[in-house]
């Protein structure tokens, strides 16, 4: 097949971030390339998975599986020129302008099948999702050891979405509206900071992104993104998010609006000479920060 350069640039390095760092089989270490009418790539860790297709021009059909971070490491490295890629027994060549590479397969029969997205449950415009979810996935934790703290949780309530995370010390949240396909839908789902900014990634530059929730009954407990010719999906985590609403103050004592820049700025200046655990203490007084 043969592909332009920035296409499998960025789908390269896009799947490559779902492969297992430390995988339980070999296989997982791989991005699975399908050449048919058009190319499909796809990338899973057994808790998430992504598939993303567009148009080539397609000599020969067939499937291979291959090391996904060298892959990536090579489409950010050739010339921006078109990539061919040619299957020759248990290896694939690939060929940009004058720069030439040799990629060792996997063992595609121990891949794992991709779960099925789950029906779809509604709609949200793509720029919206992936600003709500940069902006609440900053706050989540990062300790393993504490793996409900590193999620987002998402309560849908009929017509809207909120988004909350915490790691105990910080606390975000941000409400949203989307398009349901059952107007009276209520339900919620825990998942991964970093696999809804992945998501939040996949989908940007689209219109739309589908969202989809397996029933609470499914024993997968999966959620679903699609967008345009884009999925990806992800196993919820376990354990219960912790109750968050009432720390809310339902009216404050002050409201101040502040220039973001002036006020990054400030804080950069300050954070020069304190601890990274001391605290910064913000005062205010009549029209001053």
């Amino acid at each position: 097949m043969r592909v332009p350069h920035p296409q499998i640039s960025k789908t390269t390095l896009r799947h490559e971030t779902i492969g297992s760092k430390r995988p339980i089989m070999t296989a997982l270490l791989g991005i699975v390339i399908d050449v048919q009418k058009d190319v499909t790539l796809s990338a899973s860790d057994l808790e998430t998975s992504a598939k993303s297709s567009f148009n080539a021009e397609v000599k020969e059909t067939g499937r291979v599986l291959v090391p996904g971070r060298l892959l990536s490491e090579i489409s950010k490295n050739i010339p921006n020129k078109p990539v061919s890629f040619t299957l020759d027994g248990n290896r694939v060549l690939v060929t940009a302008g004058s720069a030439k590479f040799t990629l060792p397969t996997l063992p595609i029969n121990e891949y794992p099948n991709l779960p099925t997205l789950p029906e779809t449950s509604g709609n949200i415009t793509s720029e919206l999702f992936a600003t709500a979810v940069n902006q609440v996935a900053i706050a989540a934790g990062r300790d393993d050891s504490l793996p409900t703290l590193t999620g987002i949780h998402v309560d849908i309530n009929k017509e809207s979405i909120t988004l909350a995370a915490t790691d105990r010390y910080r606390l975000a949240v941000r409400e949203i509206n989307w398009t349901p396909n059952d107007p009276e839908i209520t339900t919620s789902a825990l998942l991964r900071a970093r696999t809804l900014a992945d998501a939040a990634r996949t989908i940007a530059n689209t219109k739309n992104v589908s969202l989809a929730i397996a029933p609470t009954s499914s024993n997968e407990r999966l959620v679903g993104f699609s967008s345009e010719a884009k999925s990806m999906t992800s196993r919820q985590l376990d354990g219960t998010f912790p109750p968050y609403r009432h720390l809310l103050p339902a009216e404050g004592i002050a409201t101040a609006i502040i220039e973001v820049s002036k006020l990054l700025d400030s804080v950069r200046r300050v954070a020069l000479v304190t601890d990274k655990t001391v605290p910064l203490r913000l005062k205010f007084k009549d029209s001053t920060l």
